[in-house]
């Protein structure tokens, strides 16, 4: 078995990639003319595809690498950590989102704000900051690790792959 990525493994990766920037600059085309246009394309979008978007956004890479990976090298009950998750996506598809289409607010942090006060919503804002700077450096390190397995390049040279993508 290879751990190395072939010619067509890399060809796939790279239109994959240009695949992406097309889709990225075709949508850019067309500017968005208010905030509410750009952060939630005039509120056009149906709930459905809402919840999609919010279910993919969830999973990344870590998730494809760390998920197997836990459930080999342990047993299977990592996978119930899953079951929070789905849940969570059903509180916001059916409780978060309604409120804020309800109450005309773009994130939680307007909602926060409205609700209790800009020192709150601030301190919540930095709260995420850290802590999604803190997983991404996670996340950037595991992918590192992958690339440098299906690579066979040192860990410097994923991880300059993956800091200028990023």
């Amino acid at each position: 078995m290879t751990t190395t990525l072939g010619a067509l493994d890399t060809a796939v990766l790279v239109a994959y990639t240009g695949a992406l920037a097309c889709i990225g600059w075709w949508a850019a085309r067309r500017r968005a003319k208010t905030t509410d246009e750009y952060f939630l394309a005039g509120r056009s979008i149906p709930w459905i595809i809402t919840t999609a978007s919010f279910l993919a956004t969830c999973i990344s890479a870590l998730t494809f690498v760390g998920t197997p990976a836990e459930g080999y090298s342990s047993d299977f009950r990592y996978l119930f950590s899953n079951v929070g998750d789905v849940a969570a996506a059903i509180f916001v598809a059916n409780v978060l989102l309604p409120f804020y289409q309800k109450h005309k607010v773009t994130s939680i942090y307007e909602a926060v704000e409205r609700r209790m006060s800009r020192g709150v919503r601030s301190a919540c804002s930095g709260y995420f900051i850290v802590t999604r700077t803190l997983a991404s450096t996670v996340r950037i390190v595991a992918i590192a690790k992958v690339l440098e397995v299906v690579s066979g390049g040192a860990l410097p040279f994923p991880s300059c792959v993956i800091a200028t993508v990023a």
